[in-house]
């Protein structure tokens, strides 16, 4: 799963920021891209052409399947094929009903900003912590790349725990005011 990651990791050149891993970046990142670009091929069927095509008359005026196909596209419609007749009103019969939900372009856009959301909240409450979150983990993943040891390692720990140390002090200084 490692070597995946840095694999995804170096094709796509990302540098940006440390303080989330492959799963995050996976959710808020490729994720809310992935269903952009659907609800984008969804919508440009929907605007750029015409989204459902009715059977109409032949004397029908292009206003009235214009109207048609509006309605269509509103209501939900089934298929026949060409060579059934078409059946008179009231007569039972088997429908293959054709269901498209028009706000679904809207829905996938719902759901890319709610997989984005969770980043926005932890790099928004990780801000206003007072802990700089970048920097401790961005030491703590060098001293588990590098393997450090003796001094420069002590000196990164010590770093780590001084900066959690003063965002925890500060915190409590609020808290008791």
């Amino acid at each position: 799963m490692a070597t995946l990651a840095a694999l995804v990791r170096e094709l796509t050149g990302d540098r940006s920021s440390t303080d989330d891993g492959f799963s995050d970046r996976l959710s808020h990142r490729y994720t809310t891209t992935i269903l952009i670009v659907f609800a984008v091929a969804v919508s440009t069927k929907q605007y750029v052409g015409a989204p459902i095509n009715c059977w109409a008359p032949v004397h029908f005026t292009d206003n009235h399947v214009d109207y048609t196909n509006d309605y269509c596209w509103v209501r939900n419609t089934y298929y026949l094929p060409y060579e059934e007749e078409v059946p008179k009103e009231g007569e039972a019969w088997k429908r293959d009903t054709i269901v498209y939900y028009q706000w679904m372009p809207l829905i996938l856009l719902a759901q890319a900003f709610l997989f984005y959301a969770p980043c926005l909240v932890w790099r928004g409450m990780g801000g206003r912590s007072g802990l700089d979150v970048t920097s401790v983990t961005q030491m703590a993943r060098t001293i588990a790349t590098f393997q450090m040891k003796g001094d420069i390692r002590d000196r990164l720990y010590a770093q780590m725990v001084m900066q959690m140390n003063r965002s925890v002090y500060n915190a409590m200084q609020y808290s008791t005011i």
